[in-house]
């Protein structure tokens, strides 16, 4: 009891000034604490103020650690205020191609208020400077994976098939084609159509490029056939008359089709034959020429060449290899 008496005492006399002594010691700790700063460092890539006509070319290296101290009062810096942290160094004046070696500050700094760039690691950076030129390149699509066994990819279709590029000039001299971001075709066994982003010429043009429209053709693989003993038939002129002699009188064929196309053909389905319209009587040697069911190609005949005489037929030059 006595010690609350003795407070109660103490704080009739002179109430104000013990007050105001208080709100002192309060305003005292609060611009303290905004003096006290936490640390964090962060990497961030590296950016480049450029003439309008100039674009990067390359950046080494194209991220520094950036640390920095900021005020304990935040309670802490938020993920936006992170991400919003940005390195640029300024080369504007910088109008002719070549490479540059500079030192980053904490004026290259771009972070939210009040805090303090502590480090910049590592502090020198180089970056290739080229002129900012446009170029038409046709659009190469890059598959990732594979279809399907038994399957493959038959073809495709790009929509548009040639777009403007813009980016360095010395990279895009030696630029045959664009290509797209890989397409994921693995497993399959359909045809599909996909829109595809096209690969940046460098990560540091800041110019984006439309997507193209991909259609992806997937068919069966296709397998080898071979027939024997084809007849080889002649294709002349209607009232065309005279002998005619063929050496050899057969052929064997390789074809290559989808199995589904293969299977069960003979030879009645194709046609190989010779044409001579139009030519004299005498001995030739002709190019062998075949009609085959849709989808089957020829990948090879034997013999490709036939050796033929027209008109009147004489043993002695059959025996001697016409």
């Amino acid at each position: 009891m006595k010690h609350i008496s003795a407070i109660k005492d103490w704080l009739k006399h002179n109430l104000w000034i013990k007050l105001f002594a208080l709100a002192i010691a309060v305003g005292v700790w609060f611009f303290a604490s905004r003096g006290v700063y936490i640390r964090t460092s962060r990497m961030v890539p590296v950016s480049l103020l450029l003439a309008p006509e100039m674009t990067t070319e390359s950046i080494s290296p194209s991220r520094v650690r950036v640390t920095l101290d900021y005020p304990r009062e935040y309670g802490g810096m938020r993920k936006t205020e992170k991400e919003a942290i940005e390195v640029i160094h300024d080369l504007s004046d910088a109008t002719t191609p070549g490479k540059f070696v500079f030192t980053l500050s904490g004026r290259d700094v771009r972070a939210p208020f009040r805090t303090r760039v502590v480090a910049i690691e590592p502090p020198r950076v180089s970056a290739e400077v080229d002129r900012l030129v446009e170029r038409v390149l046709p659009v190469k699509v890059v598959y990732r994976g594979k279809p399907r066994p038994g399957y493959r990819i038959a073809g495709e279709t790009v929509i548009p098939a040639e777009v403007m590029v813009p980016g360095p000039e010395g990279l895009l001299d030696g630029m045959k084609a664009i290509e797209t971001e890989p397409l994921m075709v693995m497993g399959r066994s359909d045809s599909f159509n996909k829109q595809v982003d096209l690969k940046p010429v460098t990560p540091f043009t800041g110019r984006n490029l439309e997507p193209v429209q991909v259609y992806v053709i997937i068919s069966e693989e296709l397998r080898d056939r071979e027939l024997s003993d084809i007849p080889i038939t002649v294709l002349k002129e209607a009232g065309q008359t005279g002998e005619i002699v063929l050496d050899p009188s057969m052929v064997t064929l390789l074809l290559r089709g989808q199995e589904k196309d293969l299977n069960g053909m003979t030879s009645v389905d194709v046609t190989a034959y010779v044409e001579v319209i139009d030519l004299e009587t005498g001995s030739y040697e002709l190019p062998l020429k075949t009609k085959l069911p849709k989808g089957v190609i020829l990948e090879r005949a034997d013999p490709a060449v036939v050796k033929v005489i027209l008109g009147q037929v004489q043993p002695a030059l059959l025996e001697s290899g016409l």
